[in-house]
């Protein structure tokens, strides 16, 4: 079968809690069939704190500082730790058919095959050795750029993260402690000695990442919301605080 091509998609959203609703509900849609292959990017006016779903918001997040900073705190549908998301995040969100690529048929295959894809499109772009760390980490000379994570359902998956274009450490350790759980090669340190900022402008990081999916985007895709799939996704959806 031929490989359908990967759509530019671009639902109006305001806040980080609607732009993961709209994750989740395009992931069902292409579930469904009522989608193919989509490829979205989106960034936050206003920081907010996202968990993995299954994160421990007491053990990962400085709630109370949050709360006085009116920082909202949200819990997304897919795996992976606790990120603070600001305007300085690229955020991309890649939905998939399972039978778009063979690699898709497991977790760990679909690590590699989309994070190998991003591994050598910013390797291009900035000129430097781009490490894979973990599962879903990229990193260059040992300090992280991107952060990603995944969701499957039956029949599509949602790969999606973050590119770090602009980094703000202070409010960083405001927000966020030190993680339990860490990567080996994060090493224990803390987050300003541990993330690195993209030296580049966002729209050549876009560009980059476009191109290795040869996204066609000139003209995004138009569809129709499906009211149900929407009370579905929202459903799974969690707002913290």
């Amino acid at each position: 079968m031929e490989r359908a091509d990967i759509r530019a998609i671009n639902p109006s959203a305001r806040t980080v809690q609607e732009h993961l609703l709209w994750d989740e509900y395009i992931l069902r849609a292409c579930d469904r069939g009522k989608l193919g292959p989509t490829l979205r990017f989106w960034k936050v006016c206003e920081p907010a704190v996202v968990l993995g779903y299954s994160g421990k918001i007491h053990r990962e997040v400085r709630v109370e500082v949050c709360r006085k900073m009116g920082i909202p705190v949200v819990r997304r549908t897919s795996g992976g730790g606790t990120v603070l998301l600001d305007p300085g995040s690229l955020n991309y969100s890649l939905v998939l058919p399972m039978h778009w690529h063979p690699s898709l048929i497991s977790v760990s295959s679909t690590n590699q095959f989309i994070m190998k894809r991003h591994q050598l499109a910013i390797a291009a772009l900035t000129g430097e050795v781009v490490d894979l760390e973990g599962d879903t980490d990229l990193a260059i000379r040992g300090r992280k750029v991107s952060g990603n994570a995944q969701r499957r359902m039956k029949s599509a998956i949602l790969f999606h993260g973050t590119f770090l274009c602009e980094i703000n450490h202070d409010l960083m350790e405001q927000v966020l402690p030190c993680p339990d759980r860490q990567p080996k090669y994060r090493k224990g340190r803390k987050h300003i000695h541990f993330l690195r900022k993209l030296s580049f402008d966002e729209i050549l990081v876009r560009q980059s990442i476009r191109d290795c999916w040869h996204c066609l985007g000139d003209q995004p895709l138009e569809w129709v919301v499906d009211q149900s799939l929407m009370r579905e996704a929202e459903e799974r959806f969690v707002r913290e605080s």
